[in-house]
């Protein structure tokens, strides 16, 4: 590529960045972090299977891993850091940090404050994007804006305004030969999808073999007492939660086993 054609390249991808709302080349950026797509994509020969839950239509596969030009290269770093905390600690495989429970795990001796600002990253980069797999987050402008000012100064929001649960994606309830692994269970991203609360929404997540909900514009005092709640300081109780209760993922995979037999028999057909 001559210069000439690099720096046209470069003003193709300059435009505003969405956190810091300054002009600038637009670095590639994704909402949920690529490494776990990544992960995805290496045991399936670079390529992830994807379906929707609509009663028409097939089940494929992409290399598509839901990116797009939104951050400069400084607030990519920014929210990067981010990123980089919660794998370590979600990750780790060290007794210091992370031990298992028959109900669940316990973290300790963590950064509180960057994983708030993780998740608090990812429901507002979710929010913002143009991309139709997030197009059921979002957010009133004044608590994106609000958002966006916390996440620019690292500062984590307030307990009241912004919570997050998180449990472990298991199998229980099948033949020990039938369930899904815990390998398998990582292997599964579905488009983020809101819950309707009394006093509040929630966006849920699943990613890394968890399952994340996210509470906004507060978190009610029933919220706070349920286990999973990451906590400002101490030890944090993450349990474990059987996919096939969660009424979402049962639904994506039902849909996805029927467009299976349906092309199964299609194939027979021909």
């Amino acid at each position: 590529m001559s210069s000439v054609e690099a720096a046209a390249e470069q003003r193709r991808h300059r435009g505003t960045c969405v956190l810091c709302q300054k002009d600038a080349e637009l670095r590639i950026s994704h909402v949920i972090p690529n490494a776990i797509f990544r992960g995805i994509k290496r045991e399936n020969s670079g390529k992830m299977i994807t379906f929707d839950d609509a009663p028409e239509g097939d089940i494929d596969t992409t290399i598509n891993s839901w990116s797009e030009r939104l951050l400069c290269g400084a607030c990519e770093m920014l929210v990067g850091r981010c990123e980089k905390v919660f794998f370590d600690t979600m990750r780790s495989t060290r007794s210091a940090v992370r031990r298992a429970h028959p109900a669940g795990v316990t973290f300790q001796a963590i950064n509180h404050a960057a994983l708030k600002l993780f998740f608090m990253s990812l429901l507002w980069r979710a929010a913002v994007s143009v991309q139709e797999v997030y197009s059921k987050v979002w957010l009133e402008a004044s608590l994106k804006e609000r958002l966006r000012t916390l996440l620019l100064a690292q500062q984590a929001a307030p307990a009241r305004l912004f919570g997050v649960r998180v449990s472990i994606l298991t199998d229980t309830t099948r033949s020990q030969e039938r369930r899904l692994t815990s390998a398998e269970l990582k292997q599964i991203s579905i488009s983020p999808f809101d819950r309707q609360h009394a006093r509040s929404v929630s966006f849920v997540f699943v990613l890394e073999g968890y399952l994340a909900e996210i509470f906004v514009p507060r978190v009610t005092p029933e919220q706070v007492r349920a286990p999973g709640l990451l906590p400002s300081a101490g030890i944090w109780f993450v349990p474990f939660l059987d996919t096939f209760e969660v009424e979402e993922l049962v639904r994506a995979f039902v849909a996805g086993v029927a467009k299976d037999m349906a092309a199964q028999a299609l194939k027979t057909e021909r």
